[in-house]
């Protein structure tokens, strides 16, 4: 098979960091602990590897805040620290943002408030995944603040459930720049994704695209047709630039077209090269 045979997303995946690392193993290592995050969830009621990494979604507002959680110092998040005060406690001494400080505070009084109501934490996600797909509103997010659509989908996905994507402004950017909304987007979409309904219209593109092109792809043995969550990782870590050790920055808001290994599939960049002609 020659390189222009290859599918374009394969390519992506194989772009290599600077620590030449490809997106590819990126992706993988993160997959295997979602992955185990799922596992621990059918074992265990309320796991702590699972809790951690809901924890950290809530702190760092889905990766994009990662100094907060540095600044607490967490390893382990467990139900006793939910329960006892101790997160609490060490939120109040380690964040010194008033207005930030309380919203993790009361992010984290819901969170404590639902696990109480559910049996365990996979029935609490099972919950979350079920409004995700229908599309409608749930009550948990109208007290979980900061968390919006993508949050949610950030929690899901990181526990496993990939056929939900947190999706924002860099793969909104790319999927643009590519062709893909113009492709499998549905009609009248809001590319804002300021409601609910036009973020469910962007993660169906997204889904549709990963349904009709990506069949005999598999990370982690996974389908990755059925699984939007791992092609959303792959190319928000393709876009993103800051939140992350691991973030490229290739097809960012300042793209470097002269080293994207996809120039030749993106609408962009085939109309800037007209544009310059």
């Amino acid at each position: 098979m020659s390189k222009s045979d290859v599918h374009w997303f394969q390519q992506l995946l194989n772009h290599e960091s600077e620590g030449s690392e490809s997106i590819e193993e990126i992706v993988t290592r993160d997959t295997n602990t979602f992955l185990e995050n799922r596992e621990t969830l059918e074992h265990e009621s309320y796991p702590e590897e699972a809790l951690t990494a809901i924890a950290k979604i809530i702190v760092t507002r889905s990766y994009y805040r990662p100094i907060y959680w540095k600044k607490l110092g967490l390893e382990t998040v467990t139900l006793q620290m939910l329960k006892d005060g101790s997160l609490e406690t060490l939120v109040k001494s380690k964040l010194n943002d008033g207005s930030f400080k309380n919203t993790i505070l009361g992010s984290f009084q819901a969170l404590k408030e639902q696990l109480e109501k559910s049996n365990t934490l996979k029935e609490w996600a099972d919950e979350r995944n079920e409004y995700a797909e229908q599309g409608s509103i749930d009550p948990y997010l109208t007290n979980l603040k900061g968390i919006g659509f993508k949050g949610r989908d950030n929690l899901l996905r990181d526990l496993g459930y990939f056929n939900r994507a947190p999706i924002d402004r860099h793969e909104v950017r790319f999927m643009v720049r590519v062709g893909l909304l113009h492709r499998y987007a549905p009609r009248k979409v809001d590319i804002t994704m300021t409601t609910e309904k036009g973020y469910q219209g962007i993660h169906e593109t997204l889904s549709n695209f990963a349904r009709e092109e990506l069949k005999r792809f598999k990370i982690s043995n996974i389908d990755l047709s059925e699984a939007p969550g791992i092609v959303d990782l792959a190319i928000w870590l393709f876009c993103c630039v800051k939140e992350t050790e691991n973030c490229l920055g290739i097809c960012s808001s300042n793209p470097k077209c002269d080293i994207c290994p996809i120039k030749n599939h993106c609408l962009f960049y085939k109309e800037n090269i007209h544009i310059k002609k």
